[in-house]
């Protein structure tokens, strides 16, 4: 499970052999756990508080063509 990025509150992770098949990347934190979908950042499972959620997603928009890349590495 490479952790992708860490911040203050949060980090992101990205897992290989993923049961949904949908590119995403997950939110984990003692107080959270969520799924965001790599294409649009919506949320695909779980939930975390709102600024958790944008900061990840302003993460995704700026790396996203790199997290897809790493997604397909690791689930093909």
């Amino acid at each position: 499970m490479p952790r992708i990025r860490t911040f203050a509150r949060f980090a992101l992770f990205m897992y290989s052999k993923e049961r949904h098949r949908r590119p995403q990347i997950h939110v984990e934190a003692p107080e959270a756990r969520a799924s965001l979908v790599l294409d649009t950042g919506e949320v695909l499972a779980g939930s975390a508080p709102a600024d958790m959620l944008r900061e990840a997603r302003e993460f995704i928009a700026a790396n996203r063509d790199g997290l897809l890349a790493r997604w397909k590495e690791l689930n093909g």
